[in-house]
């Protein structure tokens, strides 16, 4: 994903892109990947492939109910079944408990820093996937980074595909991107 940022920076003046004003977006995994990209400066995982005089920072995150506290017990729980490993156990290789600095490091929530980009949560109502958002807020808050919180009632984890919720992310998504990219 940094390779990517860096490839249209590089890339910007052919594709009449503004390299000051990227944006991430993604839903559920998407979205904590979205979310970690927006916040990690962490060097170990910048690649050391190719457009390296480009920064891989980018301006603005969008995560759509993508959690982003995977040592939270409600992600960090659940491989108490052998036989039916969690979602982070198959993406890691280990369980929380074989090897909780992993399921840290992956968490955006340990990767604030002060040049994380605004946020926006769109959140559905489904509070597993709000996992570590209060806790990552507050640390924004520390940091005076801007970030929004929009929690759609009544809502499946898979809101965004549908009609109405459809076109109420979108509303909340372009809104953001304006204020955050204003003029």
């Amino acid at each position: 994903m940094k390779a990517a940022i860096r490839w249209i920076k590089t890339n910007a003046s052919v594709y009449n892109i503004d390299a000051n004003k990227i944006a991430v977006l993604g839903c559920s995994a998407g979205g904590t990947l979205a979310a970690l990209l927006g916040t990690n400066e962490n060097k170990k995982f910048e690649d050391d492939g190719e457009n390296l005089d480009y920064s891989s920072e980018v301006h603005a995150i969008v995560d759509i109910d993508g959690i982003v506290d995977f040592t939270n017990p409600a992600e960090s729980g659940k491989d108490s079944d052998p036989t039916k490993p969690s979602a982070g156990k198959l993406w890691f290789g280990y369980s929380f408990k074989e090897n909780p600095s992993v399921w840290k490091e992956a968490s955006p929530l340990n990767q604030v820093n002060e040049k994380t980009a605004p946020i926006i949560f769109i959140n559905s109502s489904q509070n597993r996937f709000h996992a570590g958002r209060d806790e990552m807020i507050e640390k924004l808050k520390s940091l005076n980074i801007y970030y929004e919180v929009q929690t759609i009632p009544d809502t499946p984890h898979t809101f965004w595909l549908f009609h109405p919720w459809f076109e109420t992310t979108v509303n909340y998504t372009v809104t953001f991107l304006n204020y955050i990219f204003k003029n």
